[in-house]
């Protein structure tokens, strides 16, 4: 999985995906979140394979759009409301499950990173622990938070991990493309939260 990781991609479809905030397009987005599974392994096989699952719904969100006109999430999750499939679940969950599943990953994502941008003395371990209990252990069965604690206590350094990321560069370097990434990421998760808030969507699965 790490031969296939791409820093340079992840910023492209990272662009993509913010593009149209109106109406954000499935393949960028979906691409995007693909790319972020790849960066867990660089933390370790345990927490790789505790999220492998998300690359699934990635491929599954470009399924439901093969057989549609839509190219936007926001249009397709809209017609979903109007067709009555919106809270759909099952092998082919609907459009509106599968990227709200996505959004709690890519939340955990983004408090990870903002924990190694601000708390520039705590381990990867403690960055990871506190972004999990911060964002997808409500969403997780207790098996899945006991195999993820584990996968937490055996991760690399912060800076072994930043480093397989990034390549050797400055640290300093290092902390502004995860800024970076940030100032991308964060209208993407701004506005689909906000659609899910306006729209009574945010709660249709636990």
């Amino acid at each position: 999985m790490s031969g296939q990781f791409s820093l340079e991609k992840l910023f492209e479809h990272l662009e993509g995906a913010g593009a149209n905030l109106d109406d954000i397009n499935y393949l960028d987005f979906a691409d995007l979140m693909i790319d972020f599974t790849h960066t867990f392994s660089f933390i370790g096989k345990v927490v790789s394979l505790a999220f492998s699952d998300i690359a699934t719904k990635a491929k599954y969100l470009k399924k439901n759009f093969k057989s549609t006109s839509f190219t936007g999430l926001q249009s397709m999750i809209l017609d979903e409301i109007k067709c009555g499939t919106v809270r759909k679940e099952g092998k082919r969950p609907s459009t509106a499950i599968t990227v709200l599943k996505l959004m709690w990953f890519s939340d955990f994502l983004r408090q990870i990173v903002l924990h190694l941008t601000t708390q520039l003395h705590w381990k990867l371990s403690k960055c990871v622990k506190v972004a999990y209990k911060e964002t997808l252990s409500k969403h997780h069965p207790w098996t899945f938070r006991l195999a993820a604690k584990i996968g937490i206590k055996i991760l690399p350094s912060r800076q072994e991990y930043m480093n397989k990321l990034f390549g050797n560069i400055p640290v300093e370097k290092q902390l502004e493309l995860f800024r970076h990434l940030l100032e991308l990421s964060d209208p993407l998760r701004d506005t689909l939260w906000g659609f899910y808030n306006e729209n009574n969507l945010a709660n249709i699965v636990k």
